[in-house]
């Protein structure tokens, strides 16, 4: 029908029976799961095989056929919980992504929201993988209490935990790379991320131990530091490595004054001013 007559005024049935056969293919794929190589030669209810992605694919074909049509959303939001559920989280990230941005005025934008959030933090595969799943979870979540603030007050517990997750997973980061480095003897790329972390992650107990690892290397920090002079005398750096040690066991957010004050003081050294 839709293919000889892909205008036609009945699309709100056609639809309508679409998404309750995908519907019932899933659900029936989550009874009795198929394997890849299963073949179904005799039930007219089902496909030949394949019956969980064919359900996905109708849930397409009621998007792309109709995409201002009565169902599109609810196929969109049906077809993310589904590869949700299944623990695909980055195709359901892909399809909540899709709603929220396709479908602003649809009733299920806060659930798009709030399980999308889920499953941002879901594709997130740890500290030496791709950070990017938690720059988007902070922003959607940020999004999340902007644009709902009813709702979002209801699950406040929930999304006060999400952000504390993602902010501890955050520094966990900046801690292996600093580390990374360190073990290579790359003092200064390791001082750059543990600086950071000390300075913008207080509220996790990777900073205590960001602060402690900048001040047992303090000494190679400033190794190598002379005073341009006519007798090349070397900087004795124990005076600054001490006054570092003492700000490195204080406030974080004096950490970044306090080393870009010690090195514009280097820096001036070296000129011999």
């Amino acid at each position: 029908l839709i293919k000889q007559h892909p205008n036609t005024r009945h699309m709100d049935v056609i639809d309508a029976r679409r998404f309750t056969i995908a519907q019932y293919w899933l659900e029936h794929d989550k009874q009795q799961p198929q394997s890849f190589a299963s073949i179904n030669f005799f039930d007219g209810r089902f496909p030949w095989r394949d019956t969980r992605g064919n359900a996905y694919r109708v849930f397409d074909k009621i998007r792309i056929d109709d995409p201002t049509g009565k169902l599109s959303d609810d196929a969109t939001l049906a077809a993310a919980n589904a590869y949700f559920a299944q623990g695909d989280y980055e195709k359901a990230d892909q399809f909540y992504t899709d709603l929220r941005k396709t479908f602003p005025s649809s009733e299920h934008q806060f659930t798009a929201h709030f399980l999308g959030l889920k499953a941002k933090l879901l594709c997130y595969e740890g500290p030496d993988y791709a950070g990017e799943p938690l720059d988007q979870a902070e922003q959607l979540l940020k999004q999340t209490r902007r644009q709902f603030p009813k709702q979002a007050e209801a699950e406040a517990e929930y999304l006060k935990r999400v952000l504390a997750e993602i902010r501890f997973k955050k520094a966990e980061r900046l801690w292996t790379m600093g580390r990374y480095h360190e073990l290579r003897q790359e003092y200064r790329a390791s001082a750059f991320y543990l600086e950071q972390l000390a300075r913008e992650y207080t509220d996790t107990p990777f900073a205590d131990d960001a602060r402690e690892r900048i001040a047992a290397h303090a000494h190679e920090l400033f190794r190598g530091h002379r005073v341009v002079r006519a007798d090349d005398v070397l900087l004795d750096d124990r005076p600054l490595i001490e006054v570092l040690r003492g700000v490195v066991r204080g406030r974080a957010d004096e950490l970044h004054a306090a080393l870009e004050g010690l090195m514009v003081g280097l820096r001036a050294l070296e000129r011999g001013e």
